[in-house]
């Protein structure tokens, strides 16, 4: 077909991008309750171990989105994939707490590195035409992984057996390194060379200002979001509601698939706010409702909430990000919008851990409401007054 966006390297790589982050999400439930079982920790040390993650995948997310068109795509998204593989070999070496955060960031820098070049990938093979169309789906990989990688650890956990979720996460590395060895990969031929002054030239091309409002969004809506990621198991089982962990996931991914599309067609229709308002209070409200659970129906509602707030945030703020600039600064604008939710990812579970110490677990969650509260005071004076 004309312009099809449907190519072996296109679902090569969709399929890359799906198993980065199944093992992503998979690694975020097991980094967490592995360090409280076998190390002893406290809830925020084990925040830690989830959190320092997504810090080595910031760190590495912008060398290696600088240096990708020097090294060359292929090449980075092979060293991507090795470096995450061999992120995961060495969590069967790590014997003790310091270890096991150490691995945990280096296996994050290998993330972004993957992650990066893979989302390149995505944005060149695809027609100008179609772009809006093939982003969709190829994102809509890190929404079924979001729901596929926590429900194989959780439902892994339930039955005492979620040290084979390492071993099933060290295979579909395998098969990552593999894909990506053949998958075929147009080159940017670049005449940069790599010194410092060009180095620190594009530094300041890394983030963009007009960005900064909603990425502020973004990190607030993250440090909700990771309270879920790198929680929920653990608060499920100390509320006596373990069996439903494991669905929980498959509820969230549910919601995220089913509003996406929606999303689209209101914000194209409607602007920013009808999406924004609606999916900041969903999060109020499902934070609201994790924090009360004592029935699997409310825990599972909370999740629905939370899935569908997960998607208005990253479409609506991502479309907003990308309207506020030129059509030369996307790249960047999208960048910087993603780095700043993920950063949310990254320290939201080593905050929002230091509240179970002092008020018990689900206190974890009416902190985590408090700051979606924060957000939505937030946004309506930063941006809420423009309707995108």
């Amino acid at each position: 077909m004309k312009n099809s966006f449907w190519t072996k390297t296109y679902i090569q790589n969709i399929v890359i991008n799906f198993l980065v982050y199944t093992i992503s999400y998979q690694m975020m439930q097991y980094s967490t309750i592995y360090s409280m079982k076998y190390f002893n920790t406290t809830v925020s040390e084990a925040g830690m171990a989830s959190g320092i993650f997504i810090i080595g995948s910031l760190i590495s997310r912008f060398i290696s989105g600088f240096y990708i068109n020097i090294i060359g795509r292929k090449k980075t998204i092979i060293i991507g994939a090795v470096i995450y593989s061999i992120g995961i070999i060495l969590y069967f070496a790590a014997i003790n707490y310091n270890m096991f955060i150490i691995v945990r960031f280096f296996h994050g820098v290998g993330f972004g590195i993957i992650a990066i070049a893979s989302s390149v990938l995505a944005a060149v093979i695809i027609p100008r035409s179609k772009k809006g169309e093939g982003i969709g789906y190829f994102t809509l990989s890190m929404t079924l992984a979001s729901a596929f990688g926590p429900f194989i650890i959780l439902t892994l956990i339930n039955k005492e057996i979620f040290s084979i979720g390492l071993y099933i996460a060290a295979l579909m590395s395998i098969i990552i390194i593999v894909l990506t060895i053949f998958v075929k990969i147009p080159e940017n031929h670049s005449t940069l060379k790599c010194n410092d002054s060009q180095l620190s030239k594009s530094i300041s091309h890394f983030i963009s200002k007009q960005t900064l409002p909603i990425g502020f969004i973004g990190f607030l809506s993250g440090i909700c979001f990771s309270s879920v990621l790198s929680y929920i198991g653990i608060y499920a089982k100390m509320i006596g509601l373990a069996d439903a962990a494991g669905i929980y996931f498959i509820v969230y991914g549910i919601a995220s698939f089913i509003s996406r599309p929606i999303i689209g067609k209101l914000f194209d229709r409607c602007g920013s706010n009808i999406i924004m308002y609606p999916a900041l209070i969903l999060i109020i409200i499902s934070m609201f409702l994790t924090g009360i659970a004592h029935t699997e129906s409310v825990l599972l509602l909370s999740a629905f909430l939370i899935g569908t707030a997960n998607a208005g945030i990253t479409a609506g703020g991502h479309t907003i990000a990308i309207n506020k600039v030129s059509p030369n600064e996307i790249g960047t604008s999208t960048a910087t919008f993603y780095a700043l939710l993920e950063l949310g990812y990254g320290i939201g579970p080593i905050i929002l851990g230091n509240t179970v110490f002092m008020y018990g677990i689900r206190s974890l969650y009416f902190s985590a409401m408090v700051v979606g509260v924060i957000g939505m005071i937030s946004y309506s004076i930063l941006s809420g007054k423009f309707n995108h």
